[in-house]
């Protein structure tokens, strides 16, 4: 028999056979469909974007186990582990591994052969003050880095452009130090060149810190 009327609806990946641009057109009439109707959905879906863009919450699984649950904004701003950094976003949450040195004076971030940084996040500062003298991994959003002369006093890492990828209204830039690489998201036409020395520079408020054996976030609120 059929449910008319159904408290909730369960949505298994409804979107996954379908070419890219009516995808895209199906993501703004189901949320316009959810919001009308005031139904409760559950919806599975490999694609973060999906999620980004349709959830009012999301359950981030991963192997059967619930990795985090909260907004699209919690989930991508605050990850309480590498896993979720890692899934969440386009392209990924840069993690770099490193040692966090602390000694008798502030903290310090050792990346080893591409250079240490220090901290001038308050917040990032006290959440590394946790985990004195331990390997973690470092974390930071593409369109959350920035580049700039080396010459800047700025915390952060010189490192030099390996490849620039122009995908229409924003540039990636490929950096590269000391075995890690990192990718910058600026947005519309950026010009630089492959080759140029720059510095990856860690803005205040935008860093984040997990613990390398397990991936959890350290200190996070």
């Amino acid at each position: 028999s059929a449910i008319t009327e159904p408290e909730i609806f369960l949505l298994d990946e409804p979107l996954s056979n379908l070419d890219a641009a009516f995808r895209a057109f199906m993501r703004t009439e189901l949320k316009h469909l959810q919001h009308e109707f005031q139904q409760t959905m559950v919806y599975v879906t490999h694609d973060q974007i999906e999620a980004m863009s349709l959830a009012d919450r999301i359950a981030v699984m991963d192997m059967g186990l619930l990795q985090q649950y909260g907004t699209p904004n919690e989930v991508y701003n605050k990850p309480c582990n590498t896993f979720v950094a890692n899934f969440m976003g386009s392209p990924s949450m840069n993690l770099l591994p490193c040692r966090l040195t602390n000694g008798d004076g502030d903290p310090a971030l050792n990346f080893g052969d591409a250079g240490t940084s220090t901290i001038e996040d308050g917040e990032l500062m006290r959440r590394c003050k946790l985990a004195r003298n331990a390997d973690v991994v470092f974390g930071m959003r593409p369109e959350d880095i920035e580049i700039q002369p080396r010459e800047v006093g700025r915390p952060g890492l010189d490192m030099e452009v390996t490849f620039v990828e122009p995908i229409g209204p924003r540039t990636v830039v490929h950096l590269s130090a000391g075995g890690h690489n990192i990718k910058v998201a600026k947005d519309k036409q950026y010009p630089i060149e492959i080759g140029a020395k720059v510095k990856a520079a860690f803005p205040k408020g935008r860093c984040h810190i997990f613990d390398a054996e397990s991936g959890d976030a350290i200190g996070l609120e």
